[in-house]
């Protein structure tokens, strides 16, 4: 009799499920996945179907098994379970996602694809290095203990001149007592020498001590020196320096600015609490739809994307979908989550939404993040610059090369004191010059950009021309 591990899993044919998590250990030969399919709900009929699964391996590897003598069966009082003897070449460590295709009619011509259903796999403890377990070890210990013994009972002796004793101590040199047992010297005569580590020539040497008050002299020298040519430039100086005439010199310039409401459409995005709300997106129809299974992006908050370019939307804890939409807010289709997907041809924006069957709000909504390119990014507070709006920037055309960038928050009227506070909170970094005429402010990643347009004063220092 052979002994076997079976999943069960719930696969609808359109809409993402979540199933409970399960794990395959590397190599075995004795896992079976009984996957019951559905259509919105309804069973779906596999008789006379062609059904292969799909896995994609973490190590990129691409795998097939099919019902033509390939570990899949097709059965059920419906004809809708597909039991898949899990062959061990499907999978390897890390997460596998899967999926059916199934052909039907006459030639097999007509292809339809599942949505996608995940496990993982780990590596077994055993491998070519295991060993196998003897009663030897109390038999080693106890030499072990014996050997430390006639080791310990064998002490250095610094007063031991016989150097046929094990006790004498070889190529002692002259070695100092300890510094606590040492005469005490309270005058300092130039003669008078100190050991150090000559870093340059990597060997313990000595000095004097007029050599040591010297280079003091000239730390200090130096240390003192300015505070001349500082007072030249104080008020009432001979070349006194005031903010004015600095700001007419062309380093530092100050202008007022506006903080505008955070932004979408950056390359990438982490999607934080604030920009969910309650509710499906139908993937059959783009439309809304209540439901406390479902949150979504706000129809507000459009992410723009570029058509025919690839995307990533990393999800855990949760099943994501990214709806296209075109210019119109025509709806055009949808991709999955957690693979690379491509924007179609007339993408104008998305929009995402995540299921989770047991229950879902913004507030536990989990880690999601979107991002340009084809493949996963790490967790990174990427996409929070802030673009500054103001009415002139001609007075950064002096200034080649930013080296500070200050933003100040003035508790203005038209600000209340919340306001003000979430803006103190979102932890405003020093930002960097992207043009000529703009700046970009950065929010770190425990920082949130308020929704408000608020005034700021900047302060920007750099090289002159």
């Amino acid at each position: 009799m052979s002994v076997e591990k079976q999943f069960p899993v719930s696969l609808d044919m359109k809409q993402e499920t979540s199933n409970d998590p399960f794990e395959v250990v590397e190599g075995d030969t004795g896992n079976r996945i009984v996957i019951t399919v559905t259509d919105d709900g309804e069973t779906v009929d596999l008789s006379g179907c062609r059904v292969l699964v799909i896995f994609a391996r973490p190590d990129g590897v691409i795998a097939e098994q099919d019902n033509d003598g390939n570990g899949v069966t097709v059965g059920g009082d419906d004809n809708n379970v597909v039991d898949v003897e899990l062959y061990s070449t499907s999978f390897s460590p890390g997460q596998i996602n899967a999926e059916l295709q199934v052909y039907s009619g006459d030639g097999y011509d007509t292809l339809v694809t599942s949505a996608q259903f995940n496990f993982n796999c780990r590596r077994g403890i055993s491998n070519d290095d295991t060993m196998q377990a003897t009663d030897e070890w109390p038999l080693l210990q106890g030499a072990l203990n014996e050997l430390t013994d006639i080791a310990r009972g064998v002490q250095a002796d610094y007063a031991e001149t016989g150097d046929t004793d094990p006790a004498y101590i070889k190529n002692r040199g002259d070695i100092q007592p300890a510094t606590e047992t040492l005469t005490a010297e309270a005058t300092l005569a130039d003669a008078d020498t100190l050991p150090f580590y000559d870093a340059d020539a990597a060997s313990h040497r000595k000095t004097t001590w007029a050599n040591i008050v010297s280079k003091l002299g000239e730390l200090f020298a130096d240390l003192f020196a300015p505070l001349t040519h500082a007072s030249r430039h104080a008020a009432g100086g001979a070349d006194a320096v005031s903010p004015a005439s600095i700001l007419a010199a062309g380093k530092s310039v100050i202008f007022d600015a506006t903080l505008p409401a955070a932004d979408w459409g950056a390359d990438c995005l982490n999607l934080s609490d604030e920009v969910w709300e309650q509710g499906k997106l139908d993937t059959s129809t783009g439309a809304e739809a209540a439901s406390d299974n479902y949150v979504r992006t706000p129809s507000a908050n459009k992410i723009s994307v570029t058509a025919g370019n690839h995307y990533y939307l990393s999800v855990t804890g949760a099943s994501g979908a990214v709806l296209w939409y075109d210019a119109s807010d025509n709806y055009l289709s949808y991709g999955s989550y957690n693979v690379d997907i491509v924007a179609p041809s007339t993408t104008a924006y998305a929009r995402v939404r995540l299921y989770v069957p047991t229950g879902i709000s913004p507030a536990t909504t989990p880690k999601v993040m979107f991002s340009a390119g084809s493949t996963a990014l790490d967790w990174e507070p990427q996409g929070r610059g802030i673009h500054l709006k103001a009415a002139d920037y001609s007075a950064l055309a002096a200034i080649t090369t930013v080296t500070h960038v200050a933003a100040e928050l003035p508790n203005a009227e038209d600000i209340t004191s919340a306001e003000f506070a979430t803006l103190r909170a979102a932890n405003i970094l020093p930002g960097y010059q992207v043009a000529a005429t703009e700046i970009v402010l950065i929010a770190d990643e425990t920082g949130v950009i308020p929704d408000i347009d608020v005034p700021i004063r900047v302060i920007v220092k750099g090289d002159m021309y």
